[in-house]
């Protein structure tokens, strides 16, 4: 990650994938994301305290 925690990952094959940000303090988050055959996809995770379940 850079210092803003952002991931690049390089080379994945075209598809559908699951993406799933996870931090030890906070709930998960799970998104799916459409890989194409040329280009990029950016997936936006923001984890935190607006995550967690209302009781």
């Amino acid at each position: 990650a850079d210092a803003k925690g952002r991931f690049v990952l390089k080379d994945v094959p075209p598809g559908t994938y699951k993406v799933r940000a996870w931090h030890e303090r906070f709930p998960s988050q799970t998104k799916t994301v459409v890989v194409p055959a040329a280009g990029e996809v950016r997936v936006d995770f923001a984890l935190g305290l607006g995550d967690l379940p209302k009781y």
